[in-house]
């Protein structure tokens, strides 16, 4: 079943998937729609840092060590360095500002090397995550980047048109390449070290001398833009994937096409060559990989199992297998021989539409349209447990105040306990009789609330699971919180209106009428004086709790608001919205405090202790934490 927030958010979504849909070389390329399109992407200068702590790759990018034991994947403005023997996130980087959209690793496995949206390249050590150069020039975003074979120049293309050179070592610019007329969104360095092979908007491919930066020659054949080259390990032959939906192959030395290669129904983002130069394998935007024999041309096989566009491949070391990052998230291993899919790594498969953090701040609880419960340990972003059992979308999650017990609540009209440092279920809840959406647990965690599309609200004891009381409140509800004290119940409801009701009885004490949308997030201060909510109306409003008053209307946002939370000290609400951002409000004052551009439609924010970060859950799967 579809989530109630979906509607909210469909323009903005459907947009953002529209705008980034094309890509490849090595990196996040703009589509048919052009590179303009990811200046949506780009965070400001001032935007506080990301830390996704969701093993999850977004489809960008993706760069593989030579032993094929490490990927390194994009993760919107971070980059995931994952060991693939255990599918573990060993470690996040986090730096740029702006969308990564090209990774490649040194040929002796030591360094990393991202270009992004925010213009710049930069160079890491793979062993521990320092960053050690950054390398700007580039007027506009980078997306390709590649390293000589005896790792000391990286070459870099871009949204500028132009390709540029650079000591690894230091960091400085050799060369800057002008020739093509639109970006630049592939480039790669023979085996041999003499040459740069650039692939483009303008249709061509341009072959240059590494050391001076002197064009070569132009290759052209293909009808739309080039989003990928490779060379053969002998050097004799370049391969380019481009958005005609062809595969060419042509002879370096002379520039001559000698094949075509057709089959995919979509743009081609990504080529590899294996190893020992017999095959290439190609990604594209019609979510399938393609095996083809490099001397002739003939088509091999069709890998299948993305359910997105196949953005990075990469060729392991033992010419057995290829590796893949897709926009649906995953990264899978693939054996070439059978096209099976050996191994898929992800976070969440589907929108993350709940998170709660535990009371120490040290694990952060996400539910998700893919139907799992996901507990995470947020300072290495470890992934703890995968809690499976509802058949449709999570949509709510909590974490009781000792620590002890997680909630979540479902589409499938089930409420279920979960042992947090265990992952076991512990039991299920029946009595709804449509899609659970809101859940919150008192202060002494003894009582669970629970509300759903069936108008009503329910309590249960915790402990037992005994149901205590049915609340029929005429209409859906969307959003719950419980007062300090234990003793009222605040409700968000469809029919746009704050509800206050008495816990022990389920008598309605107050109704606050004001919004003129659909409340979906609403929220107690810690002191127990007032109730912040949020509203597809796009404004949060500041009520008096003992009265029902309202204080004031904050406004700002151009989204619906989906979600909202309170800093521990009772003066700052944190709302998420449809238009893509995460804002900081002054409760005093009711002004925005601060604005956070996020990639994707944040569903839903819950607070840290310290009242300085918010765990965050978005549309594309991701969880993440940022820091205001």
């Amino acid at each position: 079943m579809k989530h109630p927030l979906s509607l909210v958010g469909l323009a903005l979504v459907v947009g953002a998937a529209l705008l980034t849909a094309g890509c490849g070389g090595g990196g996040g390329l703009p589509g048919s729609v052009g590179p303009e399109a990811h200046a949506a992407w780009v965070a400001p200068a001032a935007v506080a840092p990301w830390h996704i702590v969701s093993p999850f790759t977004d489809g960008y990018a993706m760069g593989l060590t030579p032993d094929g034991k490490t990927a390194v994947c994009s993760n919107i403005f971070q980059l995931s360095v994952y060991n693939l023997s255990t599918g573990i996130c060993e470690r996040i980087l986090t730096g740029h500002t702006g969308q990564v959209n090209a990774i490649t690793i040194t040929p002796d496995g030591t360094k990393i090397v991202s270009g992004a949206a925010d213009n710049t390249v930069k160079v890491w050590d793979l062993s521990t995550g320092a960053l050690l150069h950054t390398l700007t020039g580039h007027t506009a975003p980078v997306y390709a980047v590649a390293v000589s074979p005896d790792g000391k120049t990286i070459v870099s293309g871009a949204g500028d048109n132009d390709v540029r050179t650079w000591a690894l070592s230091t960091g400085t610019p050799l060369h800057t390449l002008t020739g093509h007329t639109s970006f630049v969104g592939a480039v790669t360095v023979t085996p041999n070290g003499s040459q740069i092979v650039s692939g483009s908007g303008d249709k061509t491919l341009k072959v240059w001398t590494l050391s001076s930066g002197a064009l070569v020659r132009t290759l052209s054949g293909h009808t739309m833009a080039v989003y990928a080259v490779a060379v053969s390990p002998d050097g004799t032959e370049v391969v380019s994937g481009s958005q005609d939906t062809t595969v060419k192959i042509w002879t370096l030395s002379s520039g001559a096409l000698v094949h075509t290669l057709t089959g995919h129904t979509n743009s081609v983002y990504n080529v590899a060559i294996t190893p020992n130069g017999t095959q290439i394998i190609s990604g594209s935007a019609d979510n399938t990989l393609k095996l083809w024999t490099l001397s002739s041309g003939a088509f091999v096989r069709t890998m299948s199992g993305d359910t997105n566009a196949v953005n990075v491949v990469a060729a392991a070391p033992n010419n057995t297998q290829a590796i893949s990052a897709s926009y649906d998230g995953t990264v899978r291993t693939w054996n070439l021989s059978t096209g099976a899919d050996v191994t898929t790594l992800h976070g969440h498969a589907g929108a993350a539409y709940g998170v709660a953090v535990t009371p120490d701040s040290t694990r952060v609880v996400s539910g998700s349209a893919d139907k799992t419960v996901k507990i995470w340990e947020i300072s290495s972003g470890a992934l703890l447990h995968t809690l499976t059992g509802h058949k449709d979308f999570v949509n709510a999650v909590a974490v009781s105040p000792d620590s002890t017990k997680v909630v979540s609540g479902a589409s499938d009209s089930t409420v279920k306990i979960w042992n947090l440092s265990t992952g076991a279920l512990i039991r299920t809840l029946s009595g709804h009789t449509a899609g659970v959406y809101a859940l919150a647990v008192t202060a002494n965690s003894s009582t669970l609330v629970s509300g759903a599309e069936d108008d009503t609200i329910r309590t249960w004891n915790l402990s037992t699971g005994a149901p205590i009381k049915t609340i029929n409140t005429g209409s859906p509800v969307w959003a719950l919180a419980v007062s300090p004290d234990g003793t009222k119940i605040v409700a968000g409801m469809n029919d746009y209106s704050v509800r206050i009701y008495n816990l022990s009885t389920g008598a309605l004490i107050k109704k606050l009428t004001g919004h003129s949308n659909h409340v979906y997030g609403v929220a107690v201060t810690p002191n127990g004086q007032q109730i912040v909510s949020g509203s597809a109306d796009k404004t949060l409003k500041v009520w008096t709790l003992s009265t029902g008053a309202l204080v004031r209307t904050l406004s700002g946002a151009t989204g619906g608001i989906s979600a909202v939370s309170i800093t521990p000290d009772s003066t700052r609400a944190v709302s998420a919205s449809a238009d893509l951002t995460v804002r900081v409000w002054n409760l005093s004052t009711g002004a925005d405090a601060e604005t956070i551009n996020v990639p994707e439609h944040p569903w839903t924010v819950a607070m840290l202790a310290g009242g300085s970060r918010v765990a965050v859950g978005g549309n594309a799967g991701f969880v993440g934490v940022v820091g205001f």
